[in-house]
């Protein structure tokens, strides 16, 4: 019978977000006394065997009962599509059934706090499902999916059938041995090297557009990913969420996902002081935000002009060191 006191989870991330995901799984661990989990990284060469022993450490000292595992992905997917400043690592998620030895795990990102245990949702039968996810709010309203379906055309073809149940990839339960037995790593390989704007979550809904019985649908609070902390009822109406389902979510949030604008980078995104007060009491990473951050502010104070989307400048200018420095799409000229 499985042990539902013992959890399997994976992360994955860079060099550039290990101390979030220090972050992310300390939050977790602190949330959940009497249960261990076995933590599965997902790494990239730049996560140093040092780097790896002060994760180990840190979650040793929060949870002795837990254990970790890295994986190095190495060149798994060396050609796949980079867009919006996410990096290579967000793919590796796709490949969890050919890495970890289980037939069920749940996967979150790392830009995420947890309030909540994980006992309630690994509790969850995934026999007769592949995979189960939360709604994206916004995605689905008929603005966005109007949106999209002007500026890529892949929405209108391969996510035409998707109708109001395109899912959120940030946090999932997945039953590894279904994912085996369909054989898909071709598939997987071969569409990450395409255009997809959100990458690795287009990909997880386009394999299983056709499957959506045998995809699960779960409560939002496990994936709480609103861009603000109040909406009116028509509001809510847009977003194809109740009022009595807003409330319930608000009531039992059981994980934050900073989905957008992060709040190591914007202290004004909703709940950005929890995650603060988190880091600054539970992590020895304080110190090292709070310079980040600082930096960050200091250096937006000598734009000139600036428009950004999720943190990379569309087009900005800014002086520094007596030159003009622009930047358009991201690339970056200094005259």
């Amino acid at each position: 019978m499985e042990n539902l006191k013992q959890i399997n989870i994976a992360f994955s991330f860079d060099y550039n977000y290990y101390r979030q995901g220090v972050v992310a799984i300390s939050s977790l661990l602190d949330v959940s006394p009497g249960i261990s989990y076995n933590i599965y990284c997902l790494i990239s060469t730049d996560v140093t065997p040092d780097v790896q022993e002060e994760i180990t450490q840190i979650v040793h000292k929060k949870s002795p009962q837990s254990s970790i595992t890295y994986i190095n992905m190495e060149d798994k997917f060396e050609q796949a599509f980079e867009i919006r400043g996410i990096s290579k690592a967000s793919y590796y998620r796709l490949m969890l059934h050919r890495l970890v030895p289980v037939d069920k795990i749940i996967y979150s990102d790392v830009d995420v706090l947890f309030q909540k245990s994980l006992e309630e949702i690994n509790r969850i039968d995934m026999e007769p499902y592949y995979w189960g996810g939360v709604n994206a709010i916004t995605i689905n309203t008929e603005s966005y999916r109007k949106e999209l379906c002007q500026t890529y055309d892949y929405w209108n073809t391969e996510l035409k059938n998707i109708g109001k149940n395109y899912k959120n990839g940030g946090f999932l339960i997945l039953n590894l041995k279904k994912w085996r037995e369909a054989n898909l790593d071709e598939k997987i390989i071969e569409m990450s090297t395409k255009n997809y704007y959100f990458q690795d979550q287009d990909i997880i809904n386009i394999l299983f557009v056709d499957k959506q019985s045998e995809v699960l649908n779960l409560p939002p609070q496990w994936n709480y990913t609103f861009a603000r902390n109040t909406f009116d009822q028509q509001e809510l109406q847009k977003h194809n969420i109740s009022q009595e389902e807003y409330k319930e979510t608000m009531n039992n949030i059981a994980m934050i996902h900073y989905t957008g604008l992060k709040p190591w980078n914007d202290k004004k995104v909703p709940f950005a002081n929890k995650w603060w007060s988190y880091v600054k009491k539970e992590t020895p990473y304080y110190s090292y935000f709070k310079k980040r951050y600082e930096k960050l502010v200091n250096e937006q104070r000598h734009f000139e002009y600036r428009y950004h989307f999720l943190g990379i400048d569309i087009l900005s200018k800014q002086q520094k060191n007596n030159k003009n420095i622009y930047r358009i799409l991201g690339f970056k000229v200094a005259i």
